[in-house]
């Protein structure tokens, strides 16, 4: 539990250093913005409030536009089987545990977005095999916690 009350903060620093130095778009935009939030959460408690709740699938979208990534390989990489995802389409919001997986994949795209100044630089690079990781893809890390950092 102790390593929780550390993490938090954490985010919360790297998120004002991304916002102070105008890196852009972030997690919130990745995802929709105000198209698909009611109101931007300004810290990772309303994330994780947001995340419990379930995000709208319209998150998906937004992150498919972003990426120019096919639906298909997005879902594969969040493990969200097809006929889960059109039940989640007629339901309008993804369960916590799928939620929570999307906003891992996003967080480490904004991650990668001000590590190499664009979308379409950090798609590239987590899509890209990584010696540093013994020649994986980065993006087929994110189904774990772990690999997310």
């Amino acid at each position: 539990m102790e390593n929780n009350r550390n993490f938090i903060p954490f985010m919360d620093s790297i998120d004002s250093f991304l916002h102070t130095y105008g890196y852009v778009p972030d997690t919130f935009h990745l995802l929709g913005g105000h198209d698909v939030f009611d109101k931007r959460p300004e810290n990772s408690l309303d994330w994780i409030v947001l995340i419990r709740r379930g995000f709208p699938v319209e998150t998906l979208i937004s992150l498919q536009q972003y990426t120019k990534r096919p639906q298909q390989e997005l879902i594969g990489i969040l493990n969200i089987a097809v006929r889960t995802l059109n039940r989640r389409k007629r339901e309008c919001l993804f369960s916590a545990d799928e939620s929570n997986k999307l906003f891992r994949m996003t967080r480490t795209l904004e991650l990668a977005i001000a590590c190499f100044g664009s979308v379409e630089d950090a798609v590239q690079w987590l899509y890209t095999r990584n010696p540093s990781l013994e020649g994986v893809q980065p993006i087929t890390l994110l189904d774990t916690e772990l690999g997310a950092y």
